[in-house]
């Protein structure tokens, strides 16, 4: 009884532990066969060759971490903080139409989303607002996502509690790859968007570097990979009384602009057992970046580096 019992104890602790290594392998072999062309400036200068264009953008907060600069980038000194965002990006046409880029968090999941960096020498996850009372619904007519991370696509619970008859027309956007190529960080991302009442998919299946999104011109995707299977950044011209403008939404493929300023990669322990990551697609992305961060109206926007959004924090 007492070797069985034994042998029972001992399969499971293997089970424990193989299991998440198989998928761990699995994942990597996955994301490092992903990669995707990037397209060049003069193609995303062509892309705002339109009538009509956003006529802004701005960035709502979800949540805010003050988190040590080492948990985001290698070789760097201990100890010292930056505060790391969880937005959401709104782009606004003349006509009123809203489409939103990430979801950021929502108040049922911030708290224990932000336990596991305290462990790293993170302060306390600082909630401040959902999706849902950052923004009227009414006027929302597409939402689409940088990755399927859960700090980017929770903050949809919160939307979709307060929407009203009046978006039911909301288009749930996402790149054919996005939707059909997922991981184990990914996949329950996919199941959130397929159980959301307050919406309706829409898939983009063209295989253009820029891909168009029909109904808002002058927003674009691109297939990156690098981050997960599915990464993609967002592409946004927009044009005001200062002129045309564009925007670059990098979502995680770096979380802090010294990222593209000095070509770091992310901690190695981070790429390869926290995220799988391919390393190669995420230095090709890093210096396509700072290529188009040297140019003359392109300001790339970092997700989770809250001072490289600040002048359009609302």
């Amino acid at each position: 009884m007492l070797r069985k019992t034994v042998i029972i104890i001992l399969a499971v602790l293997f089970l424990a532990i193989a299991v998440p290594l198989i998928n761990l392998y699995h994942a990597h072999r996955q994301i490092d066969s992903i990669n995707p062309r990037l397209p060049t400036l003069a193609q995303i200068r062509n892309s705002a060759r339109l009538d009509v264009l956003p006529a802004s953008i701005e960035v709502l907060n979800t949540a805010s971490q003050m988190m040590p600069v080492s948990t985001v980038l290698s070789d760097t000194e201990t100890g010292v903080l930056f505060e790391m965002s969880f937005p959401i990006f709104v782009v606004t046409w003349a006509n009123g139409h809203k489409f939103v880029i990430d979801a950021g968090l929502s108040a049922e999941t911030a708290d224990a989303f932000g336990q596991p960096s305290e462990l790293l020498g993170a302060e306390p996850m600082q909630f401040q607002a959902g999706l849902g009372d950052l923004l009227d619904a009414k006027f929302l007519k597409g939402i689409g996502f940088t990755h399927l991370h859960s700090d980017h696509v929770d903050g949809v619970r919160d939307l979709c509690s307060s929407t009203t008859e009046t978006a039911t027309d909301l288009l749930i956007v996402q790149s054919i790859e996005q939707y059909t190529t997922t991981n184990y960080t990914t996949a329950g991302g996919n199941v959130q968007l397929d159980e959301l009442t307050c919406g309706q998919r829409f898939l983009v299946k063209d295989n253009l570097l820029l891909k168009s999104i029909s109904g808002f011109p002058g927003l674009y995707m691109v297939h990156t990979g690098g981050h997960t299977p599915g990464s993609q950044v967002f592409v946004v011209h927009v044009r005001d009384m200062r002129g045309t403008h564009t925007y670059v939404i990098a979502g995680d493929l770096v979380n802090h602009s010294q990222a593209i300023e000095k070509n770091i990669s992310k901690p190695g322990w981070y790429s390869r057992f926290v995220v799988p990551e391919n390393l190669r697609q995420l230095e090709t992305a890093r210096i396509w970046l700072e290529e188009l961060a040297g140019q003359y109206k392109v300001k790339i926007l970092v997700s989770h580096h809250k001072e490289s959004l600040s002048d359009l924090i609302q």
